[in-house]
């Protein structure tokens, strides 16, 4: 399949959408529209702006990468939820329109482009790409870093991600770690 546009998606709720066209030209880049909540989670991301952005810049068929999100044991419930929900809204929405989602791990897609886990060169690399765009959010740099490394995968058979996609059961440590350990083990007590 022969792809015209490239989207990538760095997820959070300040984090960033950039479209890329068959010559490499940032189309679109923008931070994820949001919208006020009830609960825990104040914010979302409101699929309804999502969608309605997406379709004012693009044409399908388009190539998207959906950076792989997952909770660590650091992050709040709260913030781990939000994220994950965010990655799972912007998935839907593009999927939905008829859009290739890939959801390439950070490691990888970082690696191919030439940066690191520092935010700063996520924004050195965007400069040294686009050199006409004033880049100052690592959010929007590392979105239109995600469209430029589905751009340079446009060629590659759909198959080979899912290698990438398989992923490991967390270790018994790190299960305890999250706490799956100790609800099993309440579980059986109170029996």
């Amino acid at each position: 399949m022969t792809f015209k546009y490239f989207v990538g998606v760095d997820p959070g709720l300040t984090g960033g959408v950039a479209i890329i066209d068959g010559e490499g030209d940032v189309v679109l880049l923008q931070t994820i529209p949001t919208q006020a909540q009830g609960g825990y989670i104040k914010r979302r991301v409101d699929p309804r702006a999502f969608r309605a952005m997406l379709l004012s810049a693009i044409y399908m068929p388009a190539l998207c990468a959906v950076e792989s999100v997952w909770v660590r044991p650091t992050d709040t419930r709260t913030s781990g939820a939000s994220l994950v929900q965010s990655a799972a809204l912007a998935e839907g929405v593009l999927v939905g329109l008829g859009a290739t989602v890939l959801r390439p791990l950070p490691q990888l897609w970082k690696r191919a482009m030439g940066v690191t886990g520092s935010k700063e060169t996520s924004l050195q690399r965007a400069r040294a790409l686009w050199s006409a765009l004033v880049w100052t959010d690592h959010n929007l740099a590392e979105s239109a870093l995600l469209a430029r490394f589905c751009f340079l995968q446009r060629d590659k058979p759909l198959e080979a991600w899912e290698v990438v996609e398989k992923k490991k059961r967390p270790s018994k440590g790190a299960r305890a770690k999250w706490g799956g350990a100790q609800q099993g083990t309440q579980g059986k007590q109170g029996a």
